[in-house]
């Protein structure tokens, strides 16, 4: 299948975002990438589901390795702990097969998204600490965030 024009504009539109906007464009393709292996699951697509959640996995990692640790502080150890559960639960989900796991992933995705749009719109709790320099706790490459367009 060939998305040539889709997928140009994807790669124009990741390398003209900044660091904020690409967190985001990661977190919404693992989710995309968590749904499709939810119906692989339902499918009994097993070469699929495995495929999907490899896809997820790598921007999860990626995230993961993003993390500032000496400017991110509490959050960015945070953060780590909560990608590598995310990435075990993928894990987990891929050998056995069970949509529950997928499905615990998904909300803690969505749940880490909800949150960084709140940071970005300044609406952030304050007591999450440092929440004003979260934008700069993860250094984002253009690479990083085409792993979320062409994982």
């Amino acid at each position: 299948m060939n998305n040539g024009p889709a997928k140009a504009y994807q790669v124009n539109q990741v390398s003209t975002v900044n660091g904020s906007k690409l967190i985001l464009m990661m977190y919404d393709g693992a989710i995309r990438f968590i749904n499709e292996a939810i119906l692989k699951v339902g499918a009994q697509d097993v070469p699929g589901r495995g495929l999907y959640i490899s896809k997820a996995q790598k921007i999860i990692n990626e995230l993961e390795n993003s993390l500032d640790k000496n400017r991110g502080g509490q959050v960015a150890v945070n953060l780590e702990k909560a990608y590598r559960e995310m990435s075990r639960k993928l894990t987990e989900a891929n050998i056995s097969g069970d949509v529950s796991d997928l499905r615990v992933t998904l909300k803690m995705v969505n749940t880490l998204k909800g949150a960084w749009e709140k940071v970005i719109n300044g609406s952030g709790s304050t007591n999450m600490s440092n929440s004003g320099s979260l934008r700069n706790e993860m250094n984002l490459s253009k690479t990083a965030a085409k792993v979320a367009i062409n994982a």
